[in-house]
């Protein structure tokens, strides 16, 4: 097995990420060992003390299991309990369809839970603001994928705002931050951009009018999410 060479600034990081995807997408299979650190380190142009540094990451989340003079055995990143392994997922992207269909089923859920809040919690004059800024958006001719991006990413900050959950605005703080770490949204999803502002539109419409716009969401979206699995 090959690696590519990393650049040195952030040779122990990029040495991690690159261990760790292939652990996630199981090209390093669980039960088997690591190639050695100087395997390691030759083949991706670093010390082996770069090479042990990244070790020793991995090992703290679980993704590796070092054995004082043996092999370091790679572990079933599903057992992990530790929180940074599906950073991980989503900052690297899923390994799989059936991954890639699970992020999409959590963010639904998630997704539902913050229209729900914001139904029964929000104030009209924040639902309002939001509906504006919306509203501004729909007028813009022909946003690129990434201003709709954005758009979204802005719509479900002050959703979540609104309903006054803190746990929920936390998990949507950290979800933008994978995404600006990416470059791109993890699980884009091949809905034209028009039809997801037009989704907007009718669903925060729907939040200021008190027209059952946590109904509008499963509905729209129930079969949707279903059927990528």
């Amino acid at each position: 097995m090959t690696f590519p060479r990393v650049r040195r600034a952030h040779a122990a990081d990029e040495v991690f990420d690159e261990l760790a995807q292939r652990i996630l997408r199981g090209e390093l299979v669980a039960g088997d060992p690591l190639p050695p650190e100087r395997a390691l380190g030759e083949s991706f142009g670093v010390s082996r003390s770069v090479v042990r540094q990244a070790i020793h990451r991995l090992a703290d989340i679980g993704l590796v299991r070092v054995r004082q003079g043996g092999a370091t055995l790679v572990t079933d990143a599903r057992t992990s309990a530790d929180l940074r392994v599906m950073e991980l997922r989503y900052r690297l992207g899923p390994a799989s369809d059936a991954e890639r269909a699970d992020m999409q089923e959590r963010r639904f859920v998630e997704g539902f839970a913050l229209v729900l809040f914001a139904s029964r919690r929000a104030e009209r004059a924040e639902l309002e603001v939001i509906a504006q800024r919306v509203e501004a958006f729909a007028a813009t001719p022909e946003p690129t994928v990434e201003q709709v991006d954005a758009f979204e990413r802005d719509v479900w900050t002050r959703l979540a705002r609104a309903g006054k959950n803190a746990i929920y605005e936390a998990q949507i703080a950290w979800w933008n931050r994978i995404v600006e770490e990416r470059g791109s949204a993890p699980m884009r999803g091949s809905i034209p951009g028009s039809a997801r502002v037009a989704f907007y539109r009718e669903l925060v419409r729907r939040l200021v009018a008190n027209e059952d716009a946590p109904r509008f969401y499963l509905d729209t979206l129930t079969d949707l999410t279903l059927r990528a699995r």
